[in-house]
C-alpha cells in the first residue's frame, strides 16, 4: 500500500505545482493568484483622458474666424469708389466750340459801331463760311502777334448768309512775326502780301478788346489772307494770351518749326485750353482718343 500511496501523492505533486510545505507560504502563494486578473486593463480606463483631447476638436471652428469675413464689405467701398472718379472724363464736352457763340448780343457788348482803319494794314477776311479748325489745324501762310488798338463792328451785307447780323474787326499793332510766306498768284490778280506793315486788320475779331495781346492766323485763300474760326480759343479767329512770354507762344513757335512734341506735358499744358480734346488727333489721327474728340 505504500508503494501505491507514494505513486498518489507523485501524482497530486504534478497537479499542485510545488505547493509550499507551511501554511504561510502557501497563503501567501494563494494570496497572489489574484494577480493573474491582471486587472491592469482597468488603467486602460485611462483612456478618458484622451477625451479632453478630443474635447479640444471644437477649437477648430474658433480658427475659422468667420466674424473677420465681415470686413469683406469694407473692400467693396474701396473698389466703388474709383468709378466715382470717371464723371470727370466728360470735361472735354466744355470745350465744345458752340460754349461761346461769339455772334450773340453778350459777346458784342462794349463794341461800338464804325469802320476800324485799314491804312499801313494787312487784311486777314473772315472766312464765316468754312468749318472751324482747333489752332493747330491748317497751314498758315501768316501768323502774327500785336496788340489791338481798335474794335468795331459793322452792318454784315449778308446777314442771312452770315448768320449773324455784325462783322466785328480789330486793328492790331504788329510786334511779332511769327510767320509769313508768299500767296500763290490766281490768274489774272496779285496777290496780296505782307511787307512788315505795322498793323493787321482782323475780320471776325469777336472776343477781343483794346488793349489784349492776340496772335491772329492767315490761311492762303485765292490769293488773299483769310481768318477761319477756332475752336475751343478764347477769341473768334485767334488766341488771346497774358504777354509774349505765355507758355503757349513757346509752344506755337515749336509746331510753326516742325519741332512740337505733343506727348509732352509742358507742351500738352500749354495747349490744352486751346482744344485739349483735340490734341490727340495732332499726335495720331487713328487714335480711340482722336476718334471722341471729333
Amino acid at each position: 500500500m505504500r508503494a501505491s500511496q507514494v505513486a498518489t501523492a507523485a501524482f497530486l505533486c504534478l497537479a499542485g505545482c510545488d505547493q509550499p510545505k507551511d501554511a504561510a507560504s502557501a497563503s501567501t502563494h494563494k494570496a497572489d493568484n489574484p494577480k493573474p486578473a491582471k486587472a491592469t486593463a482597468p488603467k486602460k480606463a485611462e483612456a478618458p483622458k484622451a477625451a479632453p483631447a478630443k474635447a479640444d476638436e471644437p477649437k477648430p471652428p474658433a480658427k475659422v474666424d468667420a466674424p473677420k469675413k465681415v470686413e469683406g464689405p469694407n473692400v467693396a467701398p474701396t473698389e466703388v469708389a474709383p468709378t466715382e472718379v470717371t464723371p470727370p472724363k466728360a470735361a472735354p464736352a466744355k470745350e465744345d466750340p458752340k460754349a461761346v457763340d461769339w455772334t450773340k448780343d453778350a459777346a458784342l457788348a462794349g463794341i461800338t459801331e464804325g469802320d476800324v482803319d485799314t491804312s499801313d494794314a494787312v487784311t486777314l477776311g473772315h472766312m464765316f463760311w468754312a468749318p472751324a479748325q482747333h489752332i493747330l489745324g491748317g497751314e498758315y501762310a501768316l501768323v502774327l502777334g500785336g496788340t489791338v488798338r481798335d474794335v468795331k463792328k459793322v452792318a454784315a451785307d449778308n446777314p442771312e448768309t452770315r448768320g449773324e447780323p455784325w462783322v466785328v474787326s480789330a486793328r492790331v499793332e504788329v510786334e511779332k512775326t511769327f510767320r509769313s510766306v508768299p500767296l500763290k498768284p490766281e490768274e489774272g490778280s496779285k496777290p496780296e502780301s505782307f511787307n512788315k506793315q505795322k498793323f493787321v486788320v482782323v475780320e471776325g475779331a469777336n472776343g477781343m478788346s483794346v488793349g489784349d495781346k492776340v496772335i491772329v492766323f492767315g490761311v492762303d485763300y485765292m490769293g488773299t489772307y483769310g481768318a477761319l474760326d477756332r475752336t475751343s480759343s478764347n477769341t473768334r479767329v485767334g488766341i488771346k494770351v497774358a504777354d509774349w512770354s505765355d507758355p503757349i507762344v513757346g509752344a506755337l513757335e515749336l509746331v510753326l518749326a516742325g519741332k512740337a512734341d505733343l506727348t509732352k506735358k509742358d507742351q500738352i499744358d500749354a495747349w490744352s485750353p486751346y482744344g485739349a480734346a483735340a490734341i490727340p488727333c495732332f499726335v495720331d489721327m487713328e487714335s480711340d482718343a482722336c476718334m471722341d474728340s471729333l
